[in-house]
């Protein structure tokens, strides 16, 4: 039992860490593999997370008796999380849900806080730090940037969204797009209400191919006065676009795998009985994760440094 805890301990502090730090796995091709197997278990984890203080959820793969998706969350499910996970299940299946805008109604309502908080954040990113006035100098100031563009330029100038500028821009200048982008955004995330799907999905649009834009792009490569906000602004929009791109790629995978059983770690999984047995938590808060694991002693660093070597590396 002592060592159930424990791993309980391990599993709630972890939780924790993925949770703050919210990391984009590296881009080594030996972990290519393990990206791709990891990115439909994140994605159901992000679609199950409401954004209320203190709640984390994972998912897994068992596949000791065939394939099977075990979820958890640091505490015991609530009857509210197993019947969302069970909806949620259910969609992906459904040949009425292709992509990811038609899971945003259970997004909306699952991940309310969430979307709320991503939707702030992008908005934040743009008028707080100041990067909408620079984003706006700095179109003043570039000669070629009023020159209408062909569709190819489009494309290469906007390598995301593009059928869409394509449609409503061809012969447009690279200002009006950009800014006509950047007003997308400004108007419709709206802090303190979910967007509907149809303004949800415009923001996503703007976002996805503002934050792509070569523009932008050459912009950090240059690190010329001003790049951290643009690099604000493209983490902020990476974090919403995930409600759509992300959710696709989970129901194209969803569609060719079919069906797949699975279940909820719970207490009485591994015979905890309520009321009888404390789980002790280590750290109750990101920080206190962070500063746990930033002591360890050099046994365990050669241990991890065998096992993981390329996060000793970083």
């Amino acid at each position: 039992m002592a060592n159930l805890n424990h791993d309980q301990a391990l599993l709630t502090e972890q939780l924790l860490l993925l949770h703050k730090l919210d990391l984009d796995y590296p881009d080594d091709s030996a972990l290519h593999d393990f990206g791709e197997a990891m990115k439909p278990l994140n994605t159901i984890a992000l679609l199950l997370s409401t954004g209320l203080p203190g709640e984390h959820f994972a998912a897994a793969f068992d596949k000791r008796l065939g394939l099977e998706l075990v979820l958890a969350k640091n505490g015991t499910p609530t009857s509210e999380d197993i019947a969302d996970a069970k909806e949620l299940f259910s969609r992906l299946y459904s040949p009425e849900v292709r992509r990811g805008s038609d899971l945003y109604p259970f997004v909306a309502r699952r991940c309310r806080a969430n979307v709320l908080k991503r939707v702030s954040k992008l908005l934040a990113s743009v008028i707080d730090t100041g990067f909408n006035d620079d984003f706006s100098s700095r179109l003043d100031q570039n000669p070629s940037a009023c020159e209408p563009l062909s569709p190819s330029t489009i494309e290469r100038e906007f390598p995301r969204g593009t059928d869409t500028i394509i449609e409503d821009y061809t012969d447009k200048s690279l200002s009006t797009i950009s800014r006509d982008l950047l007003d997308s955004i400004i108007g419709g995330a709206v802090a303190s209400e979910v967007p509907s799907r149809e303004k949800f999905f415009d923001i996503y649009i703007s976002a996805l191919a503002l934050a792509h834009s070569r523009f932008l792009q050459q912009w950090v490569r240059l690190k010329d006065a001003g790049y951290q906000k643009v690099l604000r602004f493209q983490r902020c929009a990476a974090k919403l676009c995930r409600y759509i791109n992300d959710d696709h790629s989970l129901i194209k995978r969803a569609k060719r795998l079919g069906p797949i059983k699975y279940r909820w770690v719970t207490d009485e999984l591994i015979d905890i009985q309520a009321g009888t047995c404390d789980i002790c938590v280590h750290s109750v808060t990101p920080k206190e994760a962070l500063h746990r694991a930033s002591i360890l002693s050099l046994q365990q660093l050669e241990e991890l440094k065998e096992r993981k070597p390329f996060i000793v590396e970083r």
